[in-house]
């Protein structure tokens, strides 16, 4: 039997996870069937004998919070991962530490197997796939991008907030450059954003999305612009709920317990700030801001005097609630 349709679902059933295709068939009388499958079928295949994916070396540059849980992304689905960061044991701790929760023991081992942590940027070199996810800062990427002009393979930035073709100044091969941008918690969240530039081309898009689909993510295709989708819609929403908070309209339960049940979220907007970190939140909205010059893209004055006093969310148990 030949695919001759498929649609990707995004929602789990109770016999696949999501995402999964559902397939159109056909077979040589002309008979049509439908059939769901996880294997990576594309229109003309034979339906019982999906192409093998071909799973690149992986670069992961960076191992904070996102850094490190990209890189148990790509460990848990079996690619092997090429890790750059300057502390080489803590960022294997850090990895470690998520594979255990998600696989026992034993199936850590072997993932860790695929694992090479190191300080030195000149191991990624033989990497396919590079996902740069340092401090978000225009000038850090920048330097590190002026380190990596020989890569010849596809080169992303996860940047939620920067502008990507500003970046791609500083890279070799302008063409094999786009934003791989990752949610937190990256091993966990199902879409990813997969942000072009006017130089970007449609090989290294087809790349990422599929590399994407391999991780069992959803990609998203975005033209480079402020915040591309998902922070351009929610940051100003998100500022709003502080606001609101500054002002004394409810208190934070309050707030996140209107959300949740009133537009259905799993999770209130402060609980997400503390979540996300006061201070990400502050950097993604002045960047969107500097960008754009628009008043919606303003902090919150309540979230900038957070930040100044160190209170960022769970990360330093104090925000919106308290984690101590």
């Amino acid at each position: 039997m030949k695919v001759i349709g498929k649609t990707t679902v995004n929602v789990s059933s109770l016999d696949h996870k999501a995402p999964y295709d559902v397939l159109l068939l056909q077979d040589d009388s002309g008979k049509l069937l439908v059939k769901k499958a996880d294997s990576n079928y594309e229109l003309g295949d034979s339906f019982g004998k999906p192409k093998q994916e071909n799973k690149p070396l992986v670069g992961v540059i960076g191992s904070g919070v996102m850094g490190s849980g990209i890189a148990v992304a790509f460990l848990l689905n079996g690619f092997s991962v090429k890790v750059n960061a300057r502390d080489e044991a803590k960022a294997l701790g850090a990895i470690k530490k998520k594979l255990l929760k998600q696989l026992g023991e034993e199936k850590t081992k072997q993932a860790i197997s695929k694992l090479v942590v190191s300080s030195d940027l000149k191991k990624l070199m033989d990497c396919e796939l590079i996902v740069e996810s340092i401090i978000e800062n225009q000038k850090e990427k920048q330097e590190l991008f002026k380190q990596l002009t020989s890569f010849k393979g596809v080169l992303c930035t996860n940047t939620s907030s920067l502008n990507v073709t500003k970046l791609s100044e500083f890279v070799g091969k302008k063409e094999n450059f786009a934003g791989m941008h990752f949610f937190n918690p990256a091993d966990k969240m199902a879409l990813v954003e997969v942000i072009k530039t006017k130089n970007t081309s449609s090989t290294t898009i087809e790349k990422i999305a599929s590399v994407s689909k391999m991780l069992g993510k959803t990609p998203i295709i975005v033209n480079d612009s402020p915040g591309f989708v998902v922070n351009r819609l929610l940051m100003p929403f998100l500022n709003e709920a502080i606001l609101a908070y500054s002002e004394g309209v409810a208190s934070a339960e309050e707030i996140d317990s209107a959300i949740k049940l009133g537009l259905n979220h799993p999770m209130g907007p402060l609980k997400l700030l503390d979540l996300i970190g006061l201070d990400v939140f502050v950097s993604i909205m002045n960047s969107m801001h500097a960008q754009t010059k628009q008043e919606k893209f303003k902090p919150a004055l309540l979230a900038e005097k957070m930040v100044s006093e160190g209170k960022l969310g769970i990360k330093s148990k104090q925000g919106f609630y308290s984690y101590k």
